[in-house]
């Protein structure tokens, strides 16, 4: 791929031209901006990266007990180098911030509008530290930050917050995270954010229950419009060339259902073969116009909990929203209800069925506002396996809840899963697991590749999915590794008016998988224990048994990894 030449403008400008990162000092309620230097510009380049040195660089890491009600935890929001350019798919923003319940850096990458909106207020990045000593809301309005009491947001679901607040913008929590139930998480945008429980106890904790944007610009133009133009039609015509990637543009991810169930990771327990004929009845009866849920919320709220009807999968998904509560965790913690009620000891529970959605509801709205029958249920899953017992339906790596998923013939998924890495991998989704014994090496390679190939993708703002009509091509670990990074580097040669290739882009992802990694081992961090549902040998829809070894591939995987660090690879 040929990158722009832009040799004239290099001597001129360097990353974000110019554009600030905001440090919000909480306890004082002050802020001020913070200029980086051409240097750290180059080198930082966005999203991901930028929040990780961010967090490391305000974090006061013997200050980060509990007791200390994460006042020395910062929260960091960072966009993606490109997002105010507004090219199709290139809009992602990251946000960073110690898991107050373990000792480990908690990432979040979601594509959104959110993230534009932030950079045309004059900001790359938000820094927030301290803590408030009320129930706060923050308002960025051309240049100026506001403070103002929110205590009369207090227990209101997140629409109500987004109606009274009249503000486009917003990013806020429910009533979970007010209450510090472990299966919160966070709205942006009327997004719910999966796997967001993190981010909702710091943000409850620090008592931000909102933070607004009113931008005061419309995008930008690159150094070179003529170039941006052309690359936005590229990457338009690239998308509409796969039918699937044109679906998943137009109606959203949860389009690739389908092809979940084809190569059978659409459940984790609910169903003993991989290719579930019922879910059939959940994607082919969706409708966008009536039905609103992602992917991870009809796996979730759907499949795991056996509800294959979409008017009942958008009541949940939509009641999780409200409340705050994480669709992934809470569809972990109502199918461990479900098994654990037969046994008699959540009695206090009403029955839990598919054709009963008022019970799920009511059980969602005890957990979120902690009163009700299944206020009981608002602990670490952990802790309620320890009191009530139902071990085998209880689905996590220690303490944390698996994704949604049936890991059992998929070998990076399974991987990364097993590391508490919770990305989807896409080219297993689209081409299956391909996975056969003795071939370790190969699948923790690929793997890893993808762990560097998402750290510049989410720095430049680029979304994975972006990378559809490739993967349904031929299997990604075969052919045009590196054709992924020439693309981040175009973008972000566009962008800053300054060469980028596809070795430096390649560097930033190494360099942010690499900086996650020394944090968590600063903080303390350790593989987690294989989940025992991850270890059962199951039954497959493939001629033969293909189930994963993850003791063998986690092996081969830290291996691999020792002589990339080592080598420079």
């Amino acid at each position: 791929m040929k990158l722009p030449k832009m040799r004239r403008q290099k001597d001129r400008s360097f990353a974000y031209r110019g554009r600030k990162f905001l440090h919000i000092d909480l306890d004082k309620e002050t802020s001020h901006l913070v200029e980086l230097s051409e240097e750290e510009s180059n080198q930082l380049i966005g999203g991901r990266l930028l929040a990780l040195t961010l967090w490391e660089r305000f974090a006061v890491f013997d200050k980060l007990e509990q007791s200390f009600f994460e006042a020395y935890n910062p929260l960091i929001l960072a966009s993606g180098l490109a997002a105010d350019l507004e090219p199709e798919s290139c809009g992602s923003m990251t946000l960073v911030t110690k898991d107050p319940h373990h000792s480990r850096i908690a990432v979040s990458t979601v594509l959104t509008s959110f993230s534009t909106a932030l950079l045309n207020c004059g900001y790359s990045a938000v820094v927030f530290t301290g803590r408030c000593r009320r129930l706060t809301g923050v308002t960025l309005d051309h240049d100026q930050v506001e403070f103002f009491d929110a205590e009369s947001f207090h227990d209101l679901p997140t629409s109500e917050v987004r109606h009274r607040a009249k503000i486009e913008h917003i990013l806020c929590i429910g009533p979970a995270a007010e209450r510090q139930i472990p299966h919160c998480s966070i709205c942006i945008n009327s997004q719910n954010i999966p796997f967001s429980s993190a981010l909702g106890l710091v943000m409850g904790l620090k008592n931000i229950k909102l933070l607004g944007l009113v931008p005061h610009a419309s995008g930008r133009e690159g150094y070179d419009p003529n170039r941006l133009g052309i690359f936005k039609k590229r990457l338009s015509r690239s998308l509409r060339s796969s039918a699937l990637a044109r679906r998943v543009g137009e109606e959203g991810d949860v389009r690739l259902l389908e092809n979940a169930n084809t190569y059978g990771w659409a459940a984790i327990g609910s169903h003993r073969y991989r290719y579930d004929l019922r879910l059939v009845h959940l994607y082919e009866r969706y409708d966008g116009r009536a039905d609103t849920f992602t992917l991870i919320e009809a796996l979730a709220l759907g499949a795991n909990l056996e509800i294959f009807n979409p008017l009942r999968v958008a009541q949940l998904a939509r009641r999780c929203k409200e409340n705050g509560l994480d669709p992934a965790s809470i569809g972990v913690l109502l199918g461990w209800a479900h098994v654990t009620r037969k046994e008699g000891t959540l009695a206090f529970l009403p029955e839990l069925q598919s054709r009963l959605i008022a019970n799920y509801l009511k059980v969602l709205d005890a957990i979120a506002y902690g009163k009700g029958s299944g206020h009981q249920l608002g602990k670490r899953l952990d802790q309620l396996v320890a009191e009530y017992g139902g071990k085998s339906g209880c689905y996590c790596i220690g303490d944390q809840p698996l994704g949604p998923f049936d890991y059992r013939a998929l070998p990076a998924l399974a991987l990364l899963a097993s590391l508490g890495d919770h990305r989807i991998v896409l080219g297993e989704l689209i081409r299956g697991g391909h996975y056969r014994r003795g071939k370790e090496k190969r699948s923790a390679a690929w793997a890893l590749y993808l762990q560097q190939l998402w750290g510049a993708q989410e720095s430049v703002g680029l979304s994975p999915y972006s990378d559809l009509p490739l993967f349904g091509r031929w299997y990604p670990y075969i052919k045009r590794r590196r054709s992924r990074f020439a693309i981040c580097a175009l973008i972000a040669s566009i962008s800053e008016g300054r060469t980028f290739t596809a070795q430096s882009l390649a560097g930033a992802g190494k360099q942010a998988f690499i900086l996650e990694r020394e944090i968590n081992l600063r903080l303390g961090w350790q593989d987690p224990p294989f989940a025992e549902q991850q270890l059962l040998d199951g039954r497959s829809n493939f001629p033969k048994s293909q189930v994963v070894p993850l003791a063998r591939l986690r092996a081969a995987y830290h291996e691999l990894l020792k002589r990339w660090l080592r080598n420079g690879e």
